[in-house]
């Protein structure tokens, strides 16, 4: 059974009531901690979500730290978690070269440098256009 990466933005709206596309993201991330869906996260996803979810400037009602770290916890559990190694920073050059990012967009690449490192082809997320320059990889919407 294939595996998923599952975006940082699935998980910001699946906890935020207010979001747009909260009731889409929460039915999907419901459906990977119960392991109907074969999903997985990464470190960076997780340090995307801690930093989104305490930022009033970006979601309506933060968590405080301590909630969103039990939220980290939690997935930490629930899913899969793929650590990057050494073998994902020479990918990460290797991506560098081919696509020449700059500024936040490095986060991306570093997701993705880490999905070849697991063989995880696909990410699952709100926001296609992050991920759609990168042709290593396919872009889902749930």
């Amino acid at each position: 059974m294939a595996i998923y990466l599952l975006d940082s933005n699935i998980l910001v709206y699946a906890a935020d009531r207010d979001a747009p596309y909260h009731r889409e993201a929460k039915e999907f991330r419901d459906k990977a901690v119960q392991g109907q869906i074969s999903a997985c996260i990464s470190p960076t996803i997780l340090t995307e979500f801690y930093a989104i979810v305490t930022d009033s400037r970006r979601v309506r009602n933060p968590l405080s730290p301590g909630e969103a770290l039990r939220e980290v916890e939690a997935y930490s559990k629930a899913l899969k978690v793929i650590y990057p190694s050494s073998a994902a920073i020479e990918k990460l050059k290797e991506l560098i070269g081919k696509y020449k990012v700059k500024r936040q967009q490095i986060f991306d690449l570093f997701i993705v440098a880490t999905m070849l490192e697991h063989n995880v082809d696909t990410i699952y997320t709100m926001n296609k256009k992050d991920f759609s320059q990168f042709s290593e990889i396919q872009v889902e919407t749930p």
